[in-house]
């Protein structure tokens, strides 16, 4: 990662409220190891009782966050823009997803792996 790519990662990072108040060095970490990873229009992200992966962050794009009913309907939770975080919950508690996600457009995202969130956690 060029020291360009880096700084972007600690702004985006800034920007959600769970890093915000990191010193440089706890950003520096945590930016090292998110993944940026694009998604297509109509792409999942993750799916609601799967393992969780981590902290989702919103670059760019437009996301959707729902829970699925038993008699199959989807029950809107959230529409995510960028600088939003997702996945929050699951991270935290170490819980399986607690929502399916996925792109309404070309988006991209954050993923800072579980360990590492909650590792800056505490």
């Amino acid at each position: 990662m060029n020291q360009d790519e880096s700084l972007r990662n600690v702004n985006i990072l800034k920007s959600v409220s769970y890093f915000s108040g990191l010193d440089a060095a706890a950003l520096n970490l945590v930016a090292g190891s998110a993944i940026r990873r694009a998604y297509d229009a109509g792409q999942v992200v993750l799916i609601e009782g799967e393992p969780c992966a981590g902290l989702y962050i919103v670059e760019s794009g437009w996301l959707k966050a729902v829970k699925i009913g038993l008699d199959g309907r989807e029950q809107v939770l959230q529409m995510l823009r960028a600088g939003e975080a997702f996945n929050a919950i699951s991270v935290f508690t170490n819980v399986p997803n607690q929502a399916t996600v996925s792109a309404l457009e070309d988006s991209v995202a954050w993923l800072v792996p579980a360990r590492d969130s909650i590792e800056v956690d505490g």
